[in-house]
């Protein structure tokens, strides 16, 4: 096994938790109803499936075939820091609160407020980034490039 094969399998699990808090996140704002479930499943894997593609996504548009195509570096950056900001909210209420619903009228800045310690909101910030970072990082490690 190799060194990349590693890296792979390790990402897995933070790339997994990442979906999983993206929903959290939003549930966290929307209510914790079926419908608002449904809403943030879908998002949550569209959101790491635009994430998991950031290599094919960059070359498309640095192909420059049309005006969409410039367009997709936009799409990309609003993806993943939806994607931050959601993880972010979901780590927070779950992490903090032990409760996605609590504080439901709470802004993401009331919630990290919060924290027991420094330490507890550098940890969240930090396991939101390297989650955020993990979908990227596994598609430019498998080579994910549908534009072959």
């Amino acid at each position: 096994m190799n060194i990349k094969t590693i890296l792979i399998f390790a990402l897995f699990f933070p790339m997994v938790w990442d979906v999983i808090t993206t929903a959290l996140g939003i549930v966290g704002v929307l209510g914790t109803n079926i419908i608002a479930w449904g809403i943030a499943v879908v998002v949550a894997i569209t959101i790491a499936s635009v994430n998991l593609c950031t290599k094919g996504i960059l070359k498309l548009a640095r192909s420059g075939t049309n005006d969409f195509t410039l367009f997709l570096p936009v799409i990309l950056v609003l993806c993943i820091l939806f994607d931050f900001t959601t993880s972010l909210n979901g780590n927070a209420r779950y992490l903090i609160l032990s409760n996605v619903a609590a504080g439901k009228n709470m802004g993401i800045m009331e919630v990290l407020q919060k924290a027991e310690t420094g330490e507890q909101f550098f940890y969240i910030i930090l396991v939101t980034i390297i989650t955020t970072a993990s979908p990227a990082i596994v598609g430019w490690l498998t080579d994910i490039d549908w534009l072959d």
